[in-house]
C-alpha cells in the first residue's frame, strides 16, 4: 500500500509510506535551492515516483497537509490576488480598531473565520491541480487531512505505539488551531483539548522575531540561541511585558492572549520601546518555557499518562524540549524530529494510512521510525563523476586520507584546507571555516 503525503504549504515537503513506512521524504528546497521553499513540492512528488518506481495507479492515497493553503501560497489567478489585494487594506484597519477596542474580538475572529473559509473554497482547486500534473490519480484518492490531527498522528513514527501517551502539538495556526492535546490508545487518536490560532504561542514567538528585525519562520532558532546571553536582572525587566499578554487559563488547557494573535505586533510596538534586544530574547524564552512545562503539567495531571509525544513548530525550540524532558513528571518523552509543517506531510500520510487499513479490513501495522535518511542519495563515484563532467578538477581536490578526523585536525591547525572555489570565501578565514564544515560533517556521521 502506497500513501503520498503531501505539505504544500511553508517548507514544502513530499513523503511516501509503504505499508505504514516512510520510504522516501524530501524537502521541495533541496531542489529548488530556495530555502523553506513555499507551494505544492512538484520536484519532491516527481523525485519520490521516479525513485520509487510507481505510476498513479500504485498510490492507494494522497494526503494534504490541512483543509486550507498556507498563507493563500496557492492562490494564482488574476481574480483571487486582485482580490486578495483589495481586501488587504481594510483587513489592516479593522485590526487596528479592533486592537484600541478590545470589545470588537469578537467581531475580528468571525471575520478571521469567514475569510478563512473563503480562502479554503478558492485555493482548493489551485492545491489539486499541480498534483495531477504530475501524478493523475484519481480525485477521489485525494484527502485533505486537518492540519493538526496530521501533526498529532506523527505519533505513530514513535516507539509508543500500542502504549497509551499523550500527543501535544503546538505551532503558529493550521485550520484556525494553534495547539491540540490528544490521549493516544492502540490505534485510536482522540482529542481532549484545543487552542485556536487566535491564542497562539507559535505566532507570538514569530511576532517577536520580526520585531527584532530577523525573519519569522526562519530565524526564531536566532531568538532562542541570543537569550541565554542576557542577564537575569535585564530579563526580569521584559518578563512582565510577554506574562501580561499571554498565560495558561488557570490550570486548564487552554492558552489565552490579551489581545487576538494576529494583533500582537501592536502590543509589541507599544509596550516593548526601550527594551534591550537580548532582554526581548530572553524574556520570550523564559516564558515560552515555562508556559509549555505548565501545560504539560496539567496534561499529565488530567489524564494521568506520563508517556509524552512533542510535534508541531513550537517544538523545535531544543531549549523548551529540554525542560520538558528534565521534568518529573515525565517518564518517556519522543519529539518528532524536525517538527515543523515538513513533517506535517509525514502525519498526514500517517492518517491516511489508518483510513485505508480501515476501509479494507487491515490491520494498522508500521514501525517506528529509526533515522532520516530518506532524500536523494550520492556515492563517491557520483561525486568524482559531477566534478570530471563539469571540469571542475581544477578547483576541487579529491582527498581520501587513512584518518579522516585526524587529517582535518592537522589542517585546521595549519589554517589549511582543500581550495575554495573561486568566487567563495577566500582567504585563512575561508581555509578555516571549509575545513570546520568538514569536521563537524564528519564527526556528524561518524556519530550518525
Amino acid at each position: 500500500m502506497y500513501i503520498l503525503g503531501i505539505n504544500d504549504g511553508h517548507l514544502a515537503t513530499a513523503c511516501l509510506l509503504q505499508d505504514g513506512r516512510v520510504i522516501a521524504c524530501v524537502s521541495e528546497e533541496r531542489f529548488t535551492r530556495i530555502k523553506n521553499e513555499t507551494g505544492f513540492p512538484r520536484r519532491a512528488v516527481k523525485w519520490l515516483i521516479e525513485t520509487s518506481a510507481i505510476g498513479p495507479g500504485d498510490v492507494d492515497l494522497v494526503c494534504f497537509l490541512g483543509h486550507r493553503a498556507f498563507l493563500g501560497s496557492m492562490v494564482r489567478s488574476e481574480f483571487k490576488r486582485g482580490l486578495s489585494h483589495i481586501s488587504h487594506t481594510p483587513r489592516v484597519w479593522m485590526r487596528r480598531l479592533e486592537y484600541r477596542l478590545p470589545s470588537l474580538r469578537p467581531v475580528g475572529t468571525a471575520g478571521r473565520r469567514a475569510v478563512q473559509r473563503i480562502g479554503t473554497a478558492l485555493a482548493s482547486g489551485d492545491r489539486v491541480k499541480p498534483l495531477l500534473e504530475v501524478l493523475p490519480v484519481p480525485e477521489d484518492r485525494i484527502l485533505f487531512v486537518d492540519h493538526h490531527t496530521a501533526h498529532a498522528y506523527c505519533w505513530y513514527g514513535s516507539p509508543f505505539i500500542g502504549k497509551p501517551s499523550l500527543v501535544i502539538t503546538l505551532d503558529g495556526e493550521g485550520d484556525g488551531l494553534s495547539g491540540t492535546i490528544s490521549v493516544a490508545k492502540d490505534s485510536m487518536l482522540t482529542r481532549i483539548a484545543q487552542i485556536d490560532d487566535t491564542n497562539s504561542l507559535g505566532h507570538l514567538y514569530s511576532q517577536i522575531t520580526e520585531y527584532m528585525g530577523m525573519k519569522p519562520l526562519e530565524h526564531e532558532y536566532k531568538v532562542m540561541g541570543l537569550a541565554p546571553y542576557c542577564s537575569e536582572y535585564n530579563i526580569d525587566k521584559t518578563y512582565p511585558v510577554f506574562a501580561e499578554l499571554i498565560g495558561l487559563v488557570d490550570d486548564t488547557l487552554s492558552l489565552r492572549v490579551k489581545v487576538r494573535s494576529q494583533l500582537v505586533p501592536y502590543y509589541l510596538q507599544e509596550r516593548l520601546r526601550g527594551h534591550r534586544f537580548d532582554s526581548i530574547a530572553g524574556a520570550i524564552q523564559r516564558l515560552i518555557e515555562e508556559l509549555i512545562v505548565k501545560l504539560v503539567q496539567n496534561a499529565i495531571a488530567a489524564t494521568g499518562i506520563r508517556t509524552v509525544v512533542l510535534s508541531g513548530g513550537v517544538f523545535m525550540n531544543v531549549k523548551a524540549n529540554m525542560c520538558v524532558m528534565e521534568m518529573p513528571e515525565v517518564e518517556e518523552l519522543f519529539i518528532f524530529p524536525s517538527c515543523g509543517d515538513e513533517s506535517g506531510a509525514i502525519g498526514a500520510a500517517y492518517y491516511g494510512y489508518k483510513q485505508c487499513c480501515e476501509r479494507q479490513g487491515l490491520p494498522w501495522e508500521g514501525e517506528s521510525i529509526r533515522d532520516l535518511y530518506w532524500g536523494p542519495q550520492y556515492t563517491d563515484a557520483d561525486i568524482e563523476r559531477y566534478i570530471r563532467d563539469h571540469n571542475l578538477a581544477a578547483q576541487y581536490i579529491i582527498e581520501k586520507p587513512g584518518d579522516m578526523i585526524q587529517h582535518v585536525a592537522q589542517l585546521l591547525g595549519k589554517e589549511k584546507s582543500w581550495p575554495v572555489a573561486t568566487g567563495g570565501w577566500n582567504g585563512a578565514h575561508g581555509h578555516l571555516a571549509t575545513a570546520a564544515f568538514w569536521l563537524i560533517h564528519l564527526t556528524l556521521i561518524s556519530y550518525g
